[in-house]
């Protein structure tokens, strides 16, 4: 009797109330890109769910980075509290190329102070890209709004945008190349306006301009090139396409000839 009544109070404190009844298992996550380039700057997403703070509670979330040099990377807000477990964080990435984590320490809080903590860690590559620029200029009359460029390495679309050109002005587009495992060599990089010929029409087909860039280089300015040749082009484009036709006068009646005495 004595052996029974000792095994009911050990079976009693070896059962306490589950801090996990009534919500869900905790789950944190964190989505941004996996490829990034040295000094930019990055969002990414941290999503909490679960625990005691689902429902009515409450998320707190603090975020770091990790990896053999972060001093020059930045997470802005670095802490954070949300009542949906939703948090958005810009991270600058530090100036040198490394293997980096994005490391959140998430606490799930429920009303009566119950809570749960779970890290996550998201690792990416950060890599020194390769800069692609090039000028547009518009030397017509009027301005030129969501002029399509489209940047190609070799056959390969990399980058498209739009971008607005005033009249008598220039527009500049940058775009940082980041290629993971790129190999040594050469690369043919073009530039092409109004790729699909659904916007600006030129009257000798010219539209694209190409250089050739190198590994090992960081900066490949297209501008040079790409300023004499658009110049010309979209100054002949923009009059021929906006350049109203002259109204012909009316003729008028043909008089009688007198003749001659």
């Amino acid at each position: 009797m004595m052996l029974l009544a000792l095994m009911l109070v050990l079976t009693a404190v070896a059962l306490p109330v589950s801090a996990e009844e009534g919500h869900s298992p905790m789950y944190v996550g964190i989505d941004g890109p996996l490829a990034s380039s040295t000094g930019e700057t990055y969002m990414y997403v941290v999503t909490c769910l679960g625990g005691p703070g689902e429902g009515n509670g409450t998320y707190s979330m603090e975020a770091s980075l990790i990896g053999p040099d972060v001093y020059t990377g930045t997470i802005s807000p670095s802490k954070d509290t949300s009542r949906d477990g939703v948090f958005y964080i810009n991270v600058t990435m530090p100036t040198v190329e490394q293997r980096l984590g994005i490391k959140v320490d998430v606490s799930s809080s429920g009303d009566a102070g119950e809570y749960e903590t779970m890290e996550r860690v998201l690792y990416l590559n950060v890599y020194t890209p390769i800069v692609i620029t090039a000028t547009v200029f518009n030397s017509g009359l009027i301005d030129a709004v969501g002029v399509p460029v489209t940047i190609y390495n070799g056959d390969a679309q990399i980058y498209n945008t739009t971008v607005d050109v005033g009249s008598d002005d220039s527009a500049l587009v940058t775009y940082n190349w980041i290629v993971q495992d790129l190999g040594s060599g050469a690369y043919s990089i073009t530039v092409k306006i109004d790729p699909d010929n659904e916007f600006v029409k030129f009257d000798n087909g010219g539209t694209a301009i190409t250089t050739t860039v190198y590994k090992g280089q960081t900066s490949y300015d297209l501008t040079n090139g790409l300023l004499l040749l658009l110049l010309v082009l979209l100054g002949i484009t923009f009059v021929l396409i906006y350049r109203r036709p002259v109204k012909k006068k009316k003729k008028g009646k043909k008089g009688k000839k007198r003749k001659r005495r």
